[in-house]
């Protein structure tokens, strides 16, 4: 499975020929170097592609955000990636780097030094961090759920993107606990995407009914309130066999659904939301169905999830 690599650098012969150079050394490791040199080009890669790790130059000319800054935002929505930092001005901004706390996300800062030599540091920095990782046996198992991730999230093919990302959540969910996972599932009115059975042995999870629903949303547009209302009539045409539903969703969620949720909070049933942070949550978790039970408790209690 491929594995996605960010380059940011507002100088575009330097962004390019670090991707070429970086893509022949790892020729043999499935890894994707993809470079940008300007922000709108980059605000679209970053809406539809999921990175493992981005090397990101810090003063980044043209653009309304420094490296740092543009760094923090990646996290904030991808909590898994690695980021290397690059700059022909270090020094000037080694006191910053020092100060940030980004636990482990912010694996190194280099110099813009000879070519080479820069390719050889950030190589050795991409073999450890993402290559290496692979086989450390405490991760692999996260590992194989990101990278089904980043395929589902990565394909351009509309209708392989909507199979992938069913085929990740069902893993994912297998993964937490649940063992009977249902895809597609049609009646006279409707298709469900993903039907669960609750049939883990936790006293949390009974008062949810014997199913959950989950709708998959793998595409550019965010959850707004009319896909919310839509998939609450699912729900609520379930005769309470379900009582739990999850919209899940490889994008983020429009504030507007707040209102309509709020809206409807009297209803029967509860509608869990799902965003790339919650499911990026559940990835990094190596405890997923306490993972999954506090995302659920924290949403029932009305913590912020919407993320737009």
């Amino acid at each position: 499975m491929n594995k996605y690599i960010l380059i940011v650098d507002d100088e575009k012969v330097q962004a390019e020929n670090l991707s070429k150079k970086l893509s022949k050394e790892f020729s043999q490791d499935d890894l994707v170097f993809e470079f940008y040199s300007t922000e709108e080009q980059l605000n679209k890669a970053l809406e539809t592609r999921l990175y493992r790790l981005a090397i990101i130059d810090v003063k980044l000319d043209g653009f309304s955000q420094s490296g740092i800054q543009l760094a923090k935002r990646i996290i904030d929505e991808n909590p898994l990636i690695k980021i290397l930092f690059v700059s022909s001005f270090k020094e000037q901004y080694l006191d910053e780097f020092n100060s940030l706390n980004f636990d482990s996300n912010i694996v190194g800062f280099f110099a813009k030094v000879e070519f080479s030599q820069l390719c050889e540091n950030l190589s050795n920095e991409i073999r450890h961090h993402v290559i290496d990782a692979d086989y450390n046996s405490t991760f692999l198992a996260n590992n194989t759920l990101l990278s089904l991730y980043e395929d589902a999230v990565n394909q351009e093919n509309s209708y392989k993107k909507g199979i992938l990302f069913e085929k990740f959540l069902s893993i994912l969910f297998y993964s937490i606990g649940f063992n009977f996972i249902q895809k597609r599932v049609k009646d006279n009115t409707s298709e469900i995407d993903i039907i669960i059975r609750n049939d883990i042995n936790d006293p949390f999870l009974y008062k949810f009914g014997k199913y959950i629903l989950v709708e998959a949303k793998n595409e550019q547009e965010k959850i707004n309130k009319d896909k919310f209302v839509l998939f609450r009539t699912k729900l609520n045409t379930t005769n309470q066999l379900a009582e739990l539903g999850i919209i899940a969703t490889s994008n983020l969620v429009a504030k507007t659904v707040k209102e309509e949720e709020l809206r409807s909070s009297a209803e029967k049933g509860k509608v869990i939301l799902l965003s790339r942070i919650e499911l990026l949550r559940l990835i990094k978790s190596n405890n997923k169905l306490s993972e999954f039970k506090d995302i659920i408790d924290e949403q029932v209690r009305g913590v912020k999830v919407y993320n737009t």
